[in-house]
């Protein structure tokens, strides 16, 4: 992902773009009428009535406002719903979502073209064919408001509601899997076995990494004559005396050459899913544990979660043929190394803290270990040994926790035939 890539999409997941990029293109739009008057000879136009056009642009003016607020105030309803009871982290995914921005920009892009259609109509500013042009333009106006109403009915029967917060979290993280599967490497090459000696490179903040800009690294390797062995991957907490590259060449890089390599590294206060496949599932293992914390108590959702996670785990592999997924392929930048994720990471960040949280309940535990078979029966090798390897974890956890004897007898049976399952 490059920085112009990362810009945008952060901008574009700001509620406030949105409805501030609609807003223009409503005020030119509402301002191009005119150039019907100097196009089309006003005899060949239909007469539109200026008070029925002005009364028409009213409605929509009053109705938008108030409708407007409306969608705005159920907005930070639903965002207060889900950071309280899912998890805060999820509460920028429902920022970003599109069937909630849209209605809104909708809403208020109809207000800012009624009253600045108003104010050009009181002016004397359209002839005959520009009253034309803005009546007809009202009326296409007005049947994309209803649609879009009828849309956020439906949308906010599910807003803010436990279910459609983690559909918004299960989307998000199966794109960044996807991209993960498709480039491990993140369009580098894989890590060389051995230590090697070259440059560190160190970095002036302390947070989270978030993006590694692989082609700007490339560039730059490519510009000095050497390589590149990016040390830590998105997501990883950094700080100025952790490396997070060395730089192993045979001309050694002067002090603006690895500040120009240390911009192509974006560090930020909060971990993010753009680069960060690892992300959505510490995100979704967060619901479930609140859910089985004693004050929620909520066992149910915590196995609608381990579905999800399953799903992800196992879905991710495919590659949707309608749904291309759009990386960087390993190899395009062939001076850059990126050590590697292990699959037994993912698979610890599903479900480990689930195992923990949820030892002491049978029918959390009997949902893990058939989730956990289901992504042996369907994963790589590599995952499969990860999920053994947890599914006889969360037996000892269970025995440990003080489960029922009849409970914890039925985990270990259940453990048994699913280890020595024939695949």
């Amino acid at each position: 992902m490059t920085r112009l890539e990362l810009v945008y999409g952060r901008l574009r997941a700001q509620l406030w773009f949105r409805p501030a990029l609609w807003t223009v293109g409503a005020v030119v739009a509402a301002l191009l009428a005119e150039v019907a008057d100097r196009l089309v000879p006003a005899e060949l136009v239909p007469r539109i009535d200026s008070d029925t056009l002005n009364r028409l642009l009213d409605i929509v003016a009053s109705s938008m406002l108030t409708v407007s607020v409306f969608s705005l105030s159920i907005l930070v309803a639903a965002f207060a719903a889900a950071g309280g009871g899912a998890t805060p982290r999820a509460v920028r995914l429902m920022v970003a979502d599109e069937d909630a921005q849209t209605p809104l920009a909708t809403f208020i892009a109809a207000f800012v073209y009624a009253v600045v259609a108003i104010t050009a109509l009181g002016s004397g500013y359209y002839d005959k064919a520009g009253r034309l042009v803005m009546f007809v333009v009202t009326l296409v106006m007005l049947t994309y408001i209803i649609f879009v109403f009828l849309r956020w009915i439906h949308t906010i029967s599910r807003l803010g509601r436990m279910a459609y917060t983690i559909e918004r979290v299960e989307e998000t993280s199966l794109r960044s899997l996807r991209r993960h599967w498709a480039a491990p490497s993140m369009g580098g090459m894989p890590m060389p076995a051995g230590k090697q000696v070259g440059v560190p490179l160190h970095l002036s903040r302390t947070g989270y990494l978030q993006v590694v800009d692989i082609e700007a690294v490339n560039k730059l390797a490519t510009s000095i004559e050497a390589d590149v062995q990016v040390l830590v991957r998105p997501g990883a907490y950094v700080h100025p005396a952790r490396p997070v590259a060395r730089l192993v060449g045979s001309r050694s890089p002067d002090a603006e050459q690895l500040r120009e390599f240390a911009s192509a590294f974006v560090v930020g206060h909060e971990r993010t899913h753009e680069a960060d496949p690892r992300y959505g599932l510490i995100v979704l293992a967060e619901i479930a544990q609140r859910a089985l914390s004693p004050a929620v108590n909520d066992p149910g959702t915590a196995i609608a979660v381990l579905g999800t996670l399953t799903r992800l785990l196992i879905d991710s592999r495919v590659v949707d043929p309608a749904e291309p997924v759009k990386v960087l392929e390993d190899g395009s930048a062939p001076r850059v190394c990126v050590v590697a994720l292990s699959d037994d990471t993912l698979v610890t960040d599903a479900f480990d803290a689930i195992a923990r949280d949820g030892a002491s309940l049978l029918e959390v535990g009997v949902r893990l270990l058939k989730s956990l078979d289901a992504v042996v029966a369907n994963g790589s090798p590599a995952l499969a040994d990860a999920a053994r390897a947890q599914i006889r974890r969360t037996v000892e956890r269970a025995r440990h926790a003080g489960a029922e004897p009849g409970d914890l007898a039925l985990l270990e049976r259940l453990a048994g035939e699913l280890d020595g399952a024939e695949r």
